[in-house]
């Protein structure tokens, strides 16, 4: 039974990283019904986090924060370190998602951050890192969120994980944005679209494309490769399913359409 959840936890992550979520989502549910029959409740807390996370793709904001607040209360209960720092990094993650900052940053992020330098555990730096210098972004404090972005991508850089640069590249060009360093924001994110284009995911390099899509959106002889990176990424949020990323896609299409309108008249 351990074996056939643990291939169903498997068959879930590599279907994640195909951008196929909603196919991802039930095979961590398959592997949660097996796994409720064992007493590992190490898998069951670390299958909880990652239905977290595809819940939050998928646009289910309120099931995402629900299985990570359940998979919490395991970890602290069983006295799982790397499981409780991951929990923490998925509620960080889902309430930035919905619009609470301060409070992904203060309760659960930068608890997360204290976890993982206390057990020398460096795989979800770079992730915590990066959540951290988003909820700055945010709240407006654009010098404290450049370098955690920067110290993101360092960290990114010692676990030659690319596909962690490339995200942490569009970050900083999403603070560099906010600045105003609108050159030195493209140039950044170009770095990121060629890491992300090499290591993916998809998902990730969509989300690029959106960025990509709000630096050039303003300029009016740039409005074509605007329309352009908003076709891919709807593409990759359609074939995810990503329902909260589609509607970002829909209110840039419609400030473009808005300003092609402006320019006609």
């Amino acid at each position: 039974l351990l074996d056939l959840a643990k291939a169903h936890t498997n068959r879930g992550a590599v279907l994640s990283q195909m951008n196929r979520w909603q196919e991802a989502k039930q095979a961590h549910e398959q592997a949660l019904k097996v796994l409720s029959t064992t007493r590992d409740m190490r898998m069951y807390a670390a299958t909880h986090c990652n239905l977290s996370d595809v819940c939050r793709h998928l646009g289910d904001l309120e099931a995402a924060l629900r299985l990570a607040e359940e998979s919490l209360k395991l970890a602290v209960a069983l006295d799982l370190h790397f499981e409780e720092a991951l929990a923490h990094l998925n509620l960080g993650e889902a309430l930035l998602e919905s619009g609470q900052p301060r409070q992904a940053r203060t309760e659960h992020l930068e608890t997360a951050q204290r976890m993982l330098d206390e057990r020398g555990i460096t795989y979800l730096r770079p992730e915590v890192e990066r959540g951290v210098a988003e909820t700055l972004l945010q709240e407006g404090e654009l010098e404290q969120a450049e370098r955690s972005a920067r110290k993101a991508i360092t960290q990114a850089e010692a676990l030659q994980s690319g596909s962690d640069e490339g995200i942490g590249l569009r970050v900083l060009a999403a603070i560099q944005r906010a600045q105003g360093l609108v050159s030195d924001a493209e140039g950044t994110l170009q770095r990121g679209i060629e890491l992300l284009r090499l290591s993916g995911p998809k998902f990730e390099l969509a989300q690029a494309d959106l960025e990509m899509a709000r630096l050039v959106l303003g300029d009016p002889a740039r409005q074509e490769q605007a329309g352009f990176v908003l076709k891919e990424a709807r593409s990759i949020f359609e074939e995810a399913g990503a329902q909260l990323a589609l509607r970002a896609v829909d209110a840039l299409e419609a400030q473009l359409a808005a300003s092609r309108g402006n320019q006609r008249s």
